[in-house]
């Protein structure tokens, strides 16, 4: 005679595994992923950072609606398209984290090897949806600023695509942002 748990066990490994779904990390990320509720989103394309031979990086600003408790969120998406690879990647930014990034990256755009006593330097920034900013730089003057994105695949396997820009188009994104941030505030003003 078969165990009774045994058998459960073999047959419940016979059924359709659900594909495994990497928990929402950011506010934004968690509004989209809600069921049961009509999510409304609504954005504006603010402009593209980086060189398209190089990789970009197209910067939106958002409001996510849940039309059902009229809950909204605010904050920034972040396409990166990386040179020479078919598919963008996503990189989703709440709006508390906003100005701290724009802080980080006015603060990157002025580091230099001088502040160290070493040859090379790397100096990174992180956001809790997985958008990494780092520039990294030699005693030569070379800096190599770079925004990537690092997420979960459906596999359930990490992956990252990244975009490499020279030192003005990170003052470019900087930018983009600050305008980004610029109209959430002023449509923030306008729904109180």
């Amino acid at each position: 005679m078969i165990p009774a748990v045994f058998l459960l066990a073999a047959l419940s490994s016979l059924q359709p595994q659900a594909e495994p779904v990497r928990p929402a990390l950011t506010k934004l990320e968690s509004m989209q992923m809600r069921s049961g509720s009509v999510i409304v989103r609504t954005f504006q394309v603010i402009g593209f950072a980086g060189r398209p031979n190089e990789g970009t990086v197209r910067v939106e600003c958002d409001v996510i609606t849940d039309s059902v408790t009229g809950e909204k969120e605010y904050g920034v998406i972040l396409r990166l398209s990386p040179a020479n690879e078919r598919d963008s990647s996503i990189a989703y930014l709440d709006y508390d984290e906003i100005q701290p990034l724009i802080r980080s990256l006015d603060e990157m755009s002025r580091t230099t090897a001088a502040i160290t006593e070493l040859p090379s330097f790397e100096a990174v920034y992180r956001t809790r949806g997985g958008i990494e900013i780092r520039i990294s730089g030699d005693r030569g003057g070379m800096l190599h600023p770079s925004l990537t994105n690092v997420f979960i695949l459906p596999t359930g396997l990490p992956g990252q695509q990244t975009v490499f820009f020279n030192p003005v188009g990170l003052s470019e994104l900087g930018n983009l942002i600050s305008t980004a941030k610029s109209r959430l505030d002023s449509i923030k003003q306008t729904t109180k």
